[in-house]
C-alpha cells in the first residue's frame, strides 16, 4: 500500500507522485498559501489601469509589457503617458525612499544641497569650529603629508628643486636641515622648506605662488619679524647653478 499513489491532498482529485503529499506547486493554495490572509482577498490594482490583479504584482499583463523597456523598440503615445504618469507618481514625497527630504543648515535653516552637512556655506564660514582646529591644535601640525617625489638623506621632499637645492648644500659643505621646524600662525602653520644652521636663514624654494602661500607668507612676516627668511625661486636658483632648466 505504501508504493500506491495518494490523491493530492489539496482536494483537486489528481494523484501525486510515489512519495508525496502534493502535486508540485499545489501546495501553496488555499491556506496552505504564505499570503492567505484569514480567508479575505486583497484588492490589489493595476497601477495604470486600475484593473484587478494578483497579490504581490504591480501591473497587468497588458500595462507591464507596455511599460518593459526593450532595446531597439520604440514606444507608443500610450506608453509614454503611462510613464510619464508612473514618475509623477514616484517623485519627491511620493517616493519610497523619500525621508523628509534634504537636511537644513543647523544655524539658519537653510536647505541643504545634499545629506550628510550640517551647515551652509555661509554659516560654515563664520562657524568657530577653524579656531578650535587652527594652528598647533590642528591634528596634522608638524606632520609631513603622505605624498612626496624625492627621497634625499631619508628625507621625504615634495619636489625636484628642494632636491636639487639639498644636493647644491651638501656637496658645497653646507650643512641644511629639510623642514625642521613649524611655526604657528594662529590660523594656520607655516613650515619653510630648510634650515642653514650655519647661516641661521630660512629658505623656502618656490616655483608658483599661490593666493594662500601669500597670506601665509605676509601673516609668518607680520609675527616673526627677526627671522632672517629668504625666498628662491626658478631665476635665482638658475643663476646660482642649482637648475639648469624648467624641470
Amino acid at each position: 500500500m505504501d508504493n500506491a499513489q495518494k490523491l493530492c491532498l489539496c482536494g483537486c482529485g489528481k494523484f501525486c507522485k510515489k512519495g508525496r503529499s502534493y502535486i508540485i506547486g499545489h501546495n501553496a493554495r488555499g491556506k496552505n498559501n504564505p499570503n492567505y490572509k484569514h480567508g479575505k482577498t486583497s484588492n490589489n490594482k493595476c497601477e495604470v489601469c486600475d484593473n484587478k490583479i494578483s497579490f504581490g504584482s504591480k501591473r497587468c499583463n497588458a500595462c507591464a509589457g507596455e511599460t518593459r523597456g526593450r532595446k531597439g523598440i520604440k514606444r507608443s503615445k500610450r506608453t509614454r503617458k503611462i510613464l510619464s504618469e508612473l514618475a509623477k507618481r514616484r517623485t519627491g514625497e511620493k517616493s519610497s525612499n523619500f525621508k523628509g527630504g534634504l537636511p537644513r543648515c543647523i544655524d539658519c535653516g537653510k536647505e541643504l544641497s545634499r545629506r550628510g552637512y550640517v551647515r551652509c556655506l555661509k554659516c560654515n564660514s563664520k562657524a568657530d569650529w577653524h579656531k578650535k582646529m587652527g594652528g598647533d591644535k590642528c591634528n596634522l601640525y608638524g606632520k609631513f603629508p603622505k605624498w612626496h617625489k624625492v627621497i634625499y638623506k631619508n628625507n621625504k621632499m615634495k619636489s625636484f628643486w628642494e632636491f636639487a637645492f639639498a644636493k647644491w648644500c651638501h656637496l658645497s659643505g653646507i650643512k641644511w636641515q629639510y623642514e625642521s621646524k613649524t611655526f604657528n600662525l594662529g590660523k594656520g602653520s607655516y613650515t619653510p622648506d630648510f634650515y642653514l644652521p650655519e647661516f641661521d636663514c630660512y629658505i623656502e624654494i618656490k616655483g608658483w605662488k599661490t593666493d594662500i602661500f601669500k597670506n601665509k607668507l605676509k601673516l609668518f612676516k607680520k609675527i616673526y619679524k627677526n627671522i632672517n627668511y629668504h625666498i628662491l625661486e626658478f631665476k635665482q636658483l638658475q643663476n646660482m647653478g642649482i637648475i639648469y632648466r624648467n624641470n
